[in-house]
């Protein structure tokens, strides 16, 4: 019955794991959205350093986790580690300031385009620079060939766009879009950028990488083609 139990009690341990991971991603978009973005945007991004930040606190949450269920349950000889899983209690205002410190460097990170306008925003510039779409020097689309840390990966289609201060920002960023639809609203703006001159490097190079139905390869091949 112990046997049965310390399984049972790691398996609920995993899925909390996995639910708590998911919780804090979608609770940080829709606080980004609710607090950041217009109403009435029509696609809106985020932007780094979000996820080299993100994955690792949520990594060390799980692992903190792991340690206090490893020590309930008496799993190993010794807990692992006793400085990392007594951090949080032995520590506690700075383990408070150190997360407000990486919550103000993760949220405001997050662009919105708008029918008239495109909105960066950064952790040390959080109220944001506005640009029109006459600011717009250049777009790069196309898909990954190679993965990098914290970064792309390969087969990740992207629609890079270029301010004329050098600013980028990656349409394909997890976001949202005022529509049931990503590509249409890739479309849409691709369609709007062209129409005023907006200088486009383009390439079907990796477009074999792409791993989605057909269908979908077909829409964005039209987004890349489009000049």
């Amino acid at each position: 019955m112990k046997v049965i139990y310390k399984i049972l009690i790691a398996i609920v341990t995993v899925v909390g794991m996995a639910v708590l991971n998911i919780a804090m991603i979608a609770g940080l978009i829709i606080l980004q959205q609710f607090v950041l973005i217009p109403k009435e945007y029509l696609i809106w991004v985020i932007n780094p350093p979000t996820d080299p930040l993100i994955f690792p606190i949520m990594g060390l949450a799980d692992f903190y986790i792991i340690a206090k269920v490893s020590g309930y349950l008496r799993l190993f000889k010794h807990p692992i580690p006793v400085p990392l899983s007594g951090l949080f209690s032995k520590h506690k205002l700075v383990s408070i300031l150190l997360l407000v410190v990486v919550f103000y460097i993760v949220f405001p990170n997050a662009t919105s385009f708008t029918e008239d306008s495109i909105t960066y925003r950064t952790f040390y510039n959080p109220l944001g620079t506005e640009y029109s779409y006459n600011d717009v020097h250049s777009v790069d689309v196309g898909v990954y060939g190679e993965s990098k840390l914290f970064g792309q990966s390969e087969g990740e289609y992207f629609y890079v766009v270029t301010f004329n201060d050098g600013t980028t920002v990656d349409l394909t960023r997890s976001g949202g879009e005022n529509t049931d639809d990503t590509y249409s609203m890739l479309e849409y703006i691709d369609v709007k950028l062209m129409d005023l001159g907006v200088e486009k490097e383009s390439s079907l190079d990796h477009i074999n990488l792409l791993t989605l139905d057909q269908y979908y390869i077909d829409r964005y091949v039209r987004i890349i083609v489009n000049k």
